[in-house]
């Protein structure tokens, strides 16, 4: 395991799974991971004095809006850090900003955290490599076809909809059920539909169109 401190941020006023999970993490003895919990205000000190290679965000009990802020703010002071932002609630109403976050490249998403702590820090150990994928239940929730009825086939959503997910071309052939070559196919032609300019130095294609993908997510 790559993971040796994590620092979790929890609102002081609504201490809770955060609280926990630092007790949890600290007492299991499989892995030597230490954690560290503080708050918002106290985070830019926090990060300095502790060091961790993740920060966790209780998103449950930050406004999330603040949340999303506070991610954005502990990037700029530490751009090699990875975010994970955690949630309990199966479809939290913050999970738009998250995801928007996460494809943008700078924070991951951990839905339902585990009552498990080893499940909990495997994830985290995950999130260090760039592993950690978003839930799909959770894009299920809002990338339905009605979203885009008119503008993208049931096959082009469907790809696009594992594309959100992480998934290559090859991997999202597979699911499909079509070769990899029909997959990028089916991926330039629903990039054209929603507008997305050919790819160049300066733009990469894939991400454009997933992040106009998830555009939806905003309106809700």
């Amino acid at each position: 395991m790559h993971l040796s401190k994590v620092l979790i941020i929890e609102h002081a006023s609504r201490q809770g799974t955060g609280e926990a999970l630092c007790s949890a993490i600290n007492a299991q003895k499989e892995f030597p991971v230490i954690a560290r919990r503080t708050s918002p205000e106290d985070a830019p000190s926090a990060l300095n004095l502790f060091s961790p290679e993740v920060v966790l965000v209780d998103m449950d009990s930050i406004r999330r809006s603040d949340g999303l802020t506070l991610g954005q703010n502990i990037r700029d002071q530490n751009n090699q850090l990875k975010i994970v932002f955690m949630s309990d609630r199966a479809n939290p109403s913050f999970a738009k900003e998250a995801l928007l976050s996460s494809i943008s490249g700078w924070s991951y998403w951990l839905n339902k955290p585990s009552s498990s702590v080893r499940n909990v820090l495997v994830a985290l150990d995950d999130a260090i490599s760039g592993d950690l994928p978003m839930d799909a239940a959770v894009l299920d929730e809002f990338l339905t076809e009605d979203n885009f009825k008119g503008i993208l086939s049931p096959r082009q959503h469907q790809a696009l909809n594992l594309m959100t997910q992480g998934l290559s071309n090859a991997a999202i052939a597979t699911e499909c059920n079509i070769t990899t070559k029909a997959a990028e196919r089916v991926i330039a032609t629903a990039s054209d539909l929603l507008g997305i300019p050919a790819g160049g130095d300066k733009f990469n294609r894939r991400v454009l169109t997933v992040l106009e993908y998830l555009k939806v997510l905003a309106l809700k």
